[in-house]
């Protein structure tokens, strides 16, 4: 029985992922049916929102137990996630993804990574509320207002400590 879940939620996730590449803005061949490159496409810009979203979650638990060189850590691999969809997946389903992320995110990431090596950690908190809003506001910009992000009172789903040794 747990076998038959499995597979039958991996086929459902599969499927959710897949879906958007079957509309006419996620390119389709002559036949109607979506071109392998419109499908890989799609799939991709999910693992990297996958990607951003495990960074930012990850920062933002460092930056509230306020360990300094892991939030550094975890800020640098959200910016090479930005740069990472800015530079392959620069469009979705019509929306300039790549020009979104720069005008929106970019910004937030840099005023939050300039807080936190001032060491000022009410702006670190007020930033962090910043980036929260430039999530957002980008999934509202592409008709995904529906994927909301909350990083407030995040609960600590990693096998993971993101306190420092001194404060152990």
């Amino acid at each position: 029985m747990r076998r038959f879940l499995t597979s039958s939620a991996l086929i459902a996730a599969l499927a959710l992922v897949g879906a958007p590449a079957c509309t006419p803005a996620g390119g389709s061949t002559d036949s109607g049916q979506p071109s392998e490159d419109a499908a890989a496409e799609e799939a991709e810009l999910a693992r990297y929102m996958a990607n951003l979203q495990r960074w930012t979650h990850k920062a933002a638990l460092a930056l509230e137990a306020r360990n300094v060189e892991l939030a550094d850590f975890y800020l640098h691999e959200v910016e090479e996630t930005v740069g990472t969809v800015q530079e392959e997946a620069p469009e979705y389903e019509g929306y300039p993804v790549g020009e979104l992320t720069g005008e929106l995110l970019v910004p937030a990431v840099d005023s939050l990574d300039t807080a936190l090596d001032r060491g000022d950690w009410p702006a670190v908190a007020r930033r962090v509320e910043a980036l929260q809003q430039a999530c957002n506001d980008c999934h509202e910009a592409t008709d995904h207002g529906f994927v909301r992000i909350d990083l407030r009172d995040l609960p600590n789903p990693y096998a993971q400590r993101f306190d420092t040794a001194s404060t152990r």
